[in-house]
């Protein structure tokens, strides 16, 4: 299992288990457009390498 720990800006924390490498590129990949754009989380997954990694949202929320 690849352990990843998500941090928000704020501090809060969660973590996270995937079988591959592969599932945890698909979800940072899908993360991205799933969080409001000007919101940013950190990645750590360091048994593959990825130390602080932040991922920016790309998501542009509707206004009615």
């Amino acid at each position: 299992m690849i352990k990843v720990t998500l941090t928000t800006t704020n501090g809060s924390t969660k973590g996270m288990q995937f079988d591959t490498k592969q599932n945890v590129l698909d979800f940072i990949d899908g993360m991205a457009n799933t969080l409001p754009l000007g919101i940013a989380v950190c990645v750590d997954a360091p048994l593959i390498g990825i130390h602080s990694g932040w991922v920016q949202g790309k998501k542009v929320l509707q206004t009615n």
